[in-house]
């Protein structure tokens, strides 16, 4: 082996059990951080070799940092004017800090840190390369990912660049850069000890498209049209999208004139994956109008896979793009399933800066792989991108709503909720070049249906909000709170918290379902509401955009806030929570704290005019507070046909999807009725045996040129219960409608 490589990995070894003495009995302890046991000393009173076991680079000092109290605005002021830069938050009052070389250490009490320790080698190495790396060959060639240090420019590494070093491979900056090198295990080596990176660890490989919607099957439909009780049609326009896929989209019809390319070649190993999913995010049925796409009005930007995530700050200022869709990922190593990596904490980083920006990925489709001692689909969800906390992760169901047997499960690897949400990504047909159309299935496709809808969603909360952007937190809390659960109650691995349903999503907006809050560290706020009329449930979720997370740290969440909710009748309700075990994984979630992740949903019964207290509490945040969301669905009782909707064109002697919403009532039977008289008399068009499936099919009766009306009717509790009914036009031509 050689001498250097045996070297580091003594001393990396040697640091992770070496404890300083204790000083005195005061402001001095030991933490389990990533795995390893690590002395703090007080700040006045550090021992000598810790400044020797510290890295550096430049004129700047790498240490940990401790504080037993949130730092003040003054503190925090008192920080930056000593040049002192924060990093991450490993733990509660934990920060990787960047000092100037000439700091005294025993000034850090003034400004807040009661105590200090060395940045050991051991947390900055992926465990992956700590076993693997001395038995690597000298010259063997490697990628790898690397994060700076806090308070060290790209500038300032690429101008000192070292050939010792690797060569860089690719760069993404941001506040939070993240570097792509080639090396060999010397050069990882002479790279380590130039001091300057803060984490390394294998590069994710190659990046693969997800391939294995109909806009009814999420209730799309019904917010894209006016009519029967719909105030606004939605398309998306004025939204701008980028799809960051197989790069360039070829001609199509249903594409010109909203869509742009930004790059001029496409990823061959991509066929025409990108100009599918293109399609399905936002093609205009021009050609077709039953293919028509999601959000036919919005701008579509396309380039190649995670370009649209490294370049996602310009493109947030200079082309005012809102949502990127990324139906794309990695082969999944099951050693490495759900690991919150580099990429994450760059992504989670990004979207700190840019709030109302919101990447949505798919969740993959390695659902059918057993990992572990995991049960079979589940941890499937890969590192990196789609284990990102601030972006919204899909997963894939049938038209039916049955679970996608390929979709990939969580948990992710420190226990969080993946996929968030489920969509259709099964059979989907949407556009491929030229002028021409193909079906294909996975989360790939399911997620471009998220996306879309998102648009809408944008465009009709800017109608609301004086044309103001809403923050991402808030949209990805309004989409899963308003979900239809499904699989196990409440929230689980497979669903997340349901398949999107648009319509209910849009009433929460329609009706101001939803507020925002700052809490301080340490402290709660209560916010109080009274049930409306006829409510008999409610849906409450707490979501807020968390700091980046710090790899290789036990848990990705930096800021832990709290939910609970006060019944009229002094009940307390908290957050439905799974247990991420593998013998948990199967089981319903139960009502605990949440300190894993950063959306939290309560649900409760209600009894009308009752009072409901709301409280958010905070444990120690990296920052003096930290902004989040609450949404809130009263659920009514309701049953609501989603499909066919008015004025829809059929053709006749042809199977008819029928869709509906059904809440907060049983249904003994349920029967869809037809009338050819404007709803004088109905008669029976089919029975349908199972209310809850929220599905159904129709043949249309042969003929010619007619009008006809549909409603769903039912019992509940000996109580006929009967949707609004809709009118349809039917005709023996070959017509089709965006609704279909």
């Amino acid at each position: 082996m050689n001498r250097s490589i045996q070297s580091f990995i003594r001393v990396l070894f040697i640091s992770c059990s070496l404890l300083w003495p204790l000083p005195n009995a005061n402001g001095q302890g030991i933490q389990q951080l990533k795995r390893v046991r690590i002395s703090f000393s007080p700040t006045l009173n550090c021992p000598e070799n810790l400044l020797a076991q510290s890295p550096t680079f430049g004129n700047r000092r790498f240490l940990i940092l401790k504080t037993d109290v949130t730092l003040s605005e003054k503190e925090m002021a008192g920080t930056q004017s000593a040049g002192i830069v924060l990093g991450g938050a490993m733990a509660p009052g934990v920060f990787i800090a960047s000092i100037p070389m000439n700091f005294p250490l025993a000034q850090l009490r003034t400004l807040g840190f009661q105590e200090v320790a060395p940045f050991h080698p051991s947390l900055r190495l992926d465990p992956e390369l700590q076993n693997s790396t001395a038995r690597q060959s000298t010259s063997s060639l490697r990628e790898y990912n690397l994060l700076p240090m806090p308070g060290i420019k790209v500038s300032e590494i690429n101008e000192n660049w070292n050939s010792n070093w690797g060569k860089i491979k690719a760069l993404w900056e941001g506040e939070l850069s993240r570097f792509t090198i080639i090396a060999n295990t010397e050069q990882l080596n002479s790279l380590l000890n130039a001091g300057w990176a803060q984490w390394v660890e294998p590069s994710e490989g190659e990046i693969i498209h997800l391939n294995g919607v109909s806009s009814a099957a999420g209730r799309a439909n019904c917010i894209k049209v006016s009519g029967a009780g719909i105030l606004t049609g939605l398309d998306g326009k004025g939204v701008t999208i980028a799809v960051g896929d197989g790069g360039m989209v070829e001609n199509h019809g249903d594409l010109e004139n909203h869509q742009e390319n930004l790059v001029s070649t496409k990823v061959a190993s991509f066929g025409n994956h990108q100009d599918h999913v293109t399609g399905t995010v936002g093609g205009s049925g021009l050609l077709y109008a039953d293919k028509e796409g999601m959000a036919p009005g919005a701008y579509i930007l396309n380039a190649s896979t995670s370009s649209v995530i490294s370049t996602g700050a310009d493109l947030r200022t200079k082309r005012n793009v809102l949502l990127t869709n990324n139906s794309y990922g990695l082969t999944l190593t099951c050693s490495r399933a759900g690991i919150y990596n580099s990429t994450c904490s760059y992504i989670d980083d990004q979207l700190i800066k840019f709030p109302d920006l919101l990447h949505v990925f798919a969740a993959g489709n390695q659902g059918n792989i057993n990992c572990g001692t995991y049960p079979t689909g589940f941890r499937t969800i890969t590192e990196g991108y789609p284990v990102s906390k601030n972006v919204l992760t899909v997963g894939a169901v049938l038209e039916q709503d049955q679970f996608a047997w390929f979709s990939s499960s969580g948990p992710a690897m420190d226990g969080r909720v993946k996929p968030e949400i489920v969509a259709d990504g099964n059979n989907v047909v949407s556009t491929v070049p030229f002028d021409a159309y193909d079906v294909k299935g996975g989360t790939s496709q399911a997620a471009p249906m998220v996306t879309g809808t998102l648009a809408l969603l944008i465009q009709r909360y800017r109608q609301l909000n004086s044309n103001a952007n809403p923050e991402s937190a808030l949209l990805k809390g309004l989409v899963c709170n308003s979900a239809d659960d499904l699989g196990l109650a409440n929230v689980d691995f497979t669903y997340g918290y349901g398949r999107i349903n648009a319509r209910k999503a849009k009433l929460v907006l329609d009706n101001n379902g939803y507020k925002s809050g700052i809490v301080k560290s340490l402290e709660s706020n209560i916010e109080s509401m009274v049930v409306p009329a006829k409510a008999q449930g409610v849906k409450i979720m707490l979501v807020w955009t968390d700091p980046a997370g710090v790899v290789g740290a036990a848990k990705a969440l930096v800021n832990n806030l709290d939910l609970k909710v006060l019944n009229g009748a002094g009940q307390t309700f908290f957050p439905w929570v799974m247990n991420s075990a593998p013998s948990g994984v199967g089981l319903a979630a139960t009502r605990k704290v949440d300190t894993l992740n950063n959306m939290e949903q309560v649900t409760l019964n209600v009894t009308p005019g009752e009072n409901l207290e709301l409280m958010v509490s905070s444990g120690m945040l990296a920052g003096a507070s930290q902004k989040y969301w609450l949404v809130y669905q009263w659920v009514y009782p309701e049953l609501v046909m989603t499909q066919p909707l008015e004025g829809q064109l059929r053709k006749s002697a042809t199977k008819m999807p029928v869709r509906w919403d059904l809440s907060a009532m049983t249904l003994t039977s349920m029967k869809l009725e037809t009338s050819l008289d404007s709803g004088a008399t109905w008669s029976l068009a089919i029975s349908i045996p199972n209310p809850a499936a929220l599905y159904g099919e129709y043949t249309v009766p042969s003929g010619d040129f007619q009008k006809r009306w549909f409603r769903l009717s039912g019992l509940s509790d000996g109580v006929t219960v009967t949707s609004a009914w809709v009118k349809t036009l039917v005709s023996v031509q070959p017509v089709v409608t965006l609704q279909a």
